[in-house]
């Protein structure tokens, strides 16, 4: 019902209380079945459907469902954090159509709409809606790819946990990390764009990018940081219920070992001090190749004036033999060096 309270007040520990919308047995059986919908009370509260003690579906933090206008209705949620508790709230601008918030028996999250003309309910909303809204469909660092029907990808710089599971599409044993964190200023951050923050984040408040990757560098079990509008989230523990190009996205900045290959952006200081480094090693290289394609085309050079001599004529070597020389010399080391 409209302004009804879910949630939990802050004695819940010692006296459990707490308000849920519980599912049917059945549709015929208004008897509680195995499904509930509320709010968790760790961390910033995200909301869940349980299916008795397990999560079966989460909503993103930052309002998943931020409301909209079914049939004219203007539908608002909002949270509301007290000293007596944490609590949804949800309401409705009054008009011609009336709206309820029901569980299904088969743990959907319906928003129906009493059409009078049908004099039925029709729903207009409802979740889970795709396999990348179960929770953890992939498991620990692998991410759901929601455009892609439920397909899960390693993040960059992990690999499948269980190769023979993977390959049978078996992907809830999630992904292992290819190189060891260093847990020291090593330790760079990998951006991916358009994620679903992973659970249990901890809400650090507002500070720079810079600062929540120091916050999150700072503590050896920090794994990724969400950063956006100016606000913090930490992650502690393994990545799980990720999903990329979700409609609540945001960057997320995974932790990895500097070692790591690139293949997504890095961000804060991370990005400019790998850029630095990576020229620095580019233009070493350039300069070997250039200096040894020089000493190539130097011996090439005597090697001719020397066998001219041999033969009792002199070596005449034109501007552009020098040239064509020197530019096969630095093509020649520099294909040996592809190789290599």
């Amino acid at each position: 019902m409209p302004e009804m309270k879910l949630g939990y007040n802050r004695s819940y520990r010692t006296t459990g209380q707490r308000t849920l919308i519980n599912s049917g047995t059945s549709s015929e059986d208004p008897q509680p079945g195995n499904f509930s919908f509320g709010i968790e009370r760790e961390g910033h509260p995200p909301f869940y459907i349980w299916k008795q003690n397990s999560i079966s579906y989460r909503f993103e933090y930052n309002n998943e469902y931020s409301g909209g206008n079914m049939l004219g209705v203007a539908l608002y949620p909002s949270v509301v954090s007290g000293n007596s508790g944490v609590f949804l709230i949800y309401g409705y601008t009054k008009g011609s159509v009336t709206l309820s918030i029901i569980l299904s028996p088969s743990r959907y999250l319906q928003v129906l709409a009493w059409i009078l003309i049908a004099n039925t309910w029709k729903v207009v909303f409802q979740a889970p809606g795709t396999l990348c809204d179960f929770y953890a469909h992939c498991g620990p660092f692998d991410s759901c790819e929601i455009r892609y029907s439920g397909l899960c990808r390693c993040l960059t710089g992990f690999e499948p946990k269980f190769s023979k599971d993977w390959a049978n599409g078996k992907w809830n044993g999630g992904c292992a990390r290819k190189v060891a964190l260093g847990c020291d200023s090593s330790d760079v951050f990998l951006k991916h764009e358009s994620m679903k923050v992973p659970d249990h984040t901890i809400f650090f408040g507002e500070m720079s990018i810079k600062d929540c990757e120091t916050e999150c560098i700072r503590n050896s079990s920090c794994t990724a940081n969400a950063y956006s509008n100016s606000t913090c989230l930490i992650r502690i523990g393994d990545l799980l219920d990720l999903g990329h190009n979700s409609s609540t996205a945001r960057p997320l900045h995974v932790r990895v070992r500097g070692c790591e290959p690139i293949t997504v952006g890095r961000s804060g200081d991370s990005a400019q001090r790998h850029k630095i480094f990576i020229a620095t090693i580019a233009s070493a290289i350039s300069s070997i190749l250039v200096l040894t394609g020089i000493f190539a085309f130097i011996f090439k050079i005597k090697h001719l004036r020397r066998r001219g001599w041999k033969d009792g004529t002199k070596a005449l070597i034109s501007p552009c033999l020098v040239y064509i020389q020197l530019g096969k010399a630095i093509l020649s080391c520099y294909s040996s060096a592809c190789r290599k």
